[in-house]
């Protein structure tokens, strides 16, 4: 999946809701990166894995709100960093140039296949 040009928000999730992203390139540019965010009666779930979102955007965090769940598997935020009020878990991640966790030894999304698979030649040459 890739997605570019957005203008309110580039990825949001919400209420009790269960959503899954696998292998995803994201050139945001929106007012909000990526929003995550449930509901008092239940929590909101986003599963990552294989995701690389590039902020090209002013300064905007990406947010885990309260009553929100963030499971990540080598996702990247690049010029990107990550709030978190609600839970998440992350596994081999690379945040604003940051392993998360630290004693990780492979970190982040696999940018090289991303690019050849899933982003437009087009984009690729802008990146």
């Amino acid at each position: 999946m890739f997605i570019a040009d957005c203008v309110g928000v580039d990825l949001y999730f919400l209420d009790r809701g269960r959503y899954e992203i696998e292998n995803a390139f994201v050139l945001s540019s929106a007012q909000k990166p990526l929003v995550v965010t449930g509901r008092a009666d239940g929590n909101c779930s986003l599963t990552l894995t294989n995701v690389y979102i590039k902020r090209v955007g002013p300064s905007e965090p990406a947010l885990a709100a309260s009553r929100s769940v963030l499971n990540a598997t080598r996702l990247t935020l690049e010029n990107l960093p990550l709030k978190v009020t609600g839970e998440s878990n992350l596994k081999d991640c690379l945040i604003e140039g940051k392993a998360v966790p630290e004693d990780t030894s492979e970190n982040g999304a696999d940018l090289p296949g991303l690019l050849k698979a899933v982003v437009p030649d087009d984009y690729c040459e802008k990146l």
